[in-house]
């Protein structure tokens, strides 16, 4: 009878997970296509934070219906794009947008060695953290665009 009720509580709450998470996604979805422009950035282990026109670049992502996603960076030389898919799970710190890419760029900033994956706090419906600055890289600060 135990093992009944112990299987029993935990199949209800893995279900009451996922129906959270697909909550999560259909309402994230919902307010698809979006588009996040880097805000501010830390650098490194400096103390205080670059933004607006001290930033050493301007770089956008667009997240598409089709939970795909653009990514692009401008320099005062170049421009760099990135693409692929993304999704969003839920995690111990709250909520990851997770960004992965077609193919290696520049673009993607993270301290997991993953090489195609960049991952993203959602902070609220407005602000994205992301980055590397665990790993002493830049710590990233996306605002959304209306």
């Amino acid at each position: 009878m135990r093992f009944y009720t112990a299987l029993f509580v935990l199949l209800y709450l893995n279900s009451c997970t996922n129906e959270n998470l697909n909550t999560l996604e259909s309402d994230f979805i919902e307010t698809l296509p979006q588009e996040w422009e880097l805000s501010s950035m830390t650098l490194g282990m400096q103390p205080g934070n670059v933004s607006g026109e001290d930033l050493p670049y301007q770089e956008t992502l667009v997240l598409k219906e089709n939970n795909s996603f653009l990514k692009t960076r401008l320099t005062s030389d170049k421009t760099i794009t990135g693409e692929g898919t993304f999704s969003i799970k839920e995690d111990t710190p709250g909520t990851i947008l997770v960004l992965e890419y077609d193919s290696e760029t520049d673009l993607i900033e993270s301290c997991t060695g993953e090489k195609l994956i960049e991952k993203f706090l959602v902070k609220d419906s407005n602000l994205l953290t992301g980055g590397s600055a665990a790993c002493d890289g830049p710590g990233l600060l996306y605002k959304r665009k209306y």
